[in-house]
């Protein structure tokens, strides 16, 4: 319904200012950071999280950052590139 939406679209709006005023992130990304992902989910997560920190204003190279620090690399059975971090970080900037 139309008014669902408006509603929606409100406290995201006052959701995204309020992290972009702050210079802060949801606390479900940090569990992500911290915890790390199921193996295979590596690629996903790691776009979950640049889509949302993008939306919030932070700059690629400070989410790559993020990423390449947390234990998302670690999430595999192989090596997750920085190269293949930041082909997965701009793909979600540009959704």
């Amino acid at each position: 319904p139309p008014k669902a939406r408006q509603n929606f679209a409100k406290k995201r709006k006052a959701y995204e200012t309020h992290h972009k005023n702050n210079g802060t992130y949801p606390s479900w990304i940090d569990g992500k950071l911290e915890g790390g992902c199921a193996i295979g989910m590596r690629n996903k997560t790691t776009y979950m999280i640049a889509a949302e920190l993008s939306k919030l204003g932070f700059s690629k190279d400070k989410i790559v950052d993020m990423i390449e620090q947390s234990s998302i690399p670690a999430c595999g059975n192989d090596d997750f590139s920085k190269g293949e971090i930041e082909r997965t970080v701009l793909s979600a900037m540009r959704r």
